[in-house]
């Protein structure tokens, strides 16, 4: 049941924040692009941040590095996260909440302001519901100030689904998305009439990457018969190369709405 399977990732994250695992990708190089990605879309203005799922709040910290005009607040469903959080953070400007994003509109009740930006990365897509999953974007409409933004850094299955039709024809396994995952389908998000928010594009800024490294590297190490590596030289030259080079394989996206 969904219960159950709720209670597993609760215990999962938790389990990561006590063995100090990053939240998120356990790939560095694309944790670092994810982050930086999301960074170039806030200006370096006065301007209130919500990150929903802050796991330890690396997000935000690098965050405030950049731009020391933001004020951040974060939440996790995972104390044992929100706890890691505190103990790193080092900055006024940053308030940590234990929270589950199913109830994000109790935050209402401890905040007398809205945001300029909420930012999801990799988050919601550990709601193991599709129609959870777009009722929890829709209400987080209802904290965005006027000309409010979410950009939702997330997975998506649609270009998961393309990734794999290129590996069975090279012979290789079909890539899931992990048990604690659902990912997005571009056409459902495209297709929904969202009460509080409109979408205004979908940003595909991983998609040559994810060909080299999860079809060109990937069978290249097959015929090796080599391990993979997140390091692996031909997946560093994926990172350099334009992102627009090879389309339709963006795994990771960023959703991006403003409020109605």
């Amino acid at each position: 049941s969904l219960k159950i399977m709720k209670k597993n990732s609760l215990n999962f994250w938790s389990s990561r924040a006590k063995h100090k695992v990053i939240a998120g990708s356990n790939d560095p190089y694309l944790d670092k692009c994810e982050t930086d990605k999301l960074i170039s879309f806030i200006p370096k203005s006065k301007k209130k941040i919500l990150d929903v799922g802050c796991g330890t709040g690396s997000f935000l910290q690098k965050l405030v590095k950049k731009n020391k005009l933001v004020k951040c607040i974060g939440i996790d469903f995972s104390k044992e996260m929100i706890s890691v959080a505190n103990k790193k953070n080092k900055n006024n400007s940053i308030n940590y909440y234990t929270l589950d994003m199913r109830n994000i509109l109790e935050l209402k009740k401890k905040l007398d302001f809205k945001f300029d930006y909420i930012i999801t990365k990799r988050s919601i897509i550990n709601i193991l519901s599709k129609n959870v999953q777009l009722k929890i974007l829709d209400n987080l409409g209802k904290l965005l100030n006027k000309n409010g933004k979410i950009l939702s850094c997330e997975c998506s299955i649609t270009d998961q689904n393309n990734i794999n039709q290129h590996r069975i024809k090279f012979g290789l396994n079909k890539i899931s998305p992990p048990w604690h995952n659902l990912y997005f389908s571009d056409s459902v998000i495209k297709r929904k009439k969202f009460k509080n928010i409109k979408l205004i594009d979908i940003h595909d800024f991983t998609s040559t990457f994810y060909f080299v490294s999860r079809v060109i590297n990937a069978l290249i190490n097959k015929q090796n018969k080599s391990k993979l590596h997140y390091s692996d030289k031909l997946n560093l030259i994926g990172w350099k190369l334009d992102q627009s080079l090879i389309k339709g394989f963006s795994q990771t996206k960023i959703y991006e709405f403003k409020k109605k």
